[in-house]
């Protein structure tokens, strides 16, 4: 991945499943990377096992989207519209 730009992304989230449950984490950047077909827009997040090294939140085989601060408390909702809810 050939990254063009990275920009802040202030209260912007990635959002994953784990386990039925909405798991939140901020992202760091938002980046514009090369893609297979073209210039892609991407959330970048802090990779824990890797200390302070970025990663795509889309990489992740449990990223569901992404979510702004204002939209939080949606976050349970959201995972049950696409079936990925326990409850």
């Amino acid at each position: 991945m050939k990254t063009l730009q990275i920009s802040a992304a202030p209260q912007w989230n990635a959002l994953f499943e784990d386990d039925g449950e909405a798991a939140i984490v901020p992202l760091a950047a938002w980046a514009i990377v090369e893609g297979k077909t073209g210039n892609e827009i991407t959330g970048l997040i802090v990779a824990e096992q890797c200390g302070q090294v970025l990663e795509r939140a889309d990489g992740a085989d449990n990223f569901v989207g992404y979510i702004h601060d204002s939209e939080r408390e949606l976050a349970p909702s959201r995972l049950k519209e696409l079936g990925l809810s326990k409850g």
